[in-house]
């Protein structure tokens, strides 16, 4: 799972928090308590590898906790390339 994060003026946000949860979008709610973070580059691009397959949530945090985007609950098949980009409008 990989994607951008972008600023409110369209800029590249480095260093926000990337979380990756386990989610069933079909209940929409969070599978077990696992979060998996990383922060973004300074191109605000974030990667996740090796991710299992099944159902996801992906949420980005600014430094402390105040979250800046979410994404819908998404379903990752074995060995795909899923995307997730973000416009936090700030």
């Amino acid at each position: 799972i990989e994607g951008r994060i972008r600023d409110g003026q369209g800029q590249p946000l480095a260093g926000a928090r990337v979380w990756l949860r386990n989610w069933n979008p079909a209940t929409g709610q969070q599978i077990d308590g696992n979060v998996l973070e990383i922060l973004s580059d300074r191109n605000g691009r974030y990667r996740f590898v090796d991710v299992e397959p099944g159902g996801h949530r992906i949420e980005v945090y600014a430094i402390g906790r105040e979250t800046l985007a979410s994404s819908d609950a998404f379903d990752v098949a074995a060995g795909a390339t899923e995307t997730r980009d973000f416009d936090t409008g700030r």
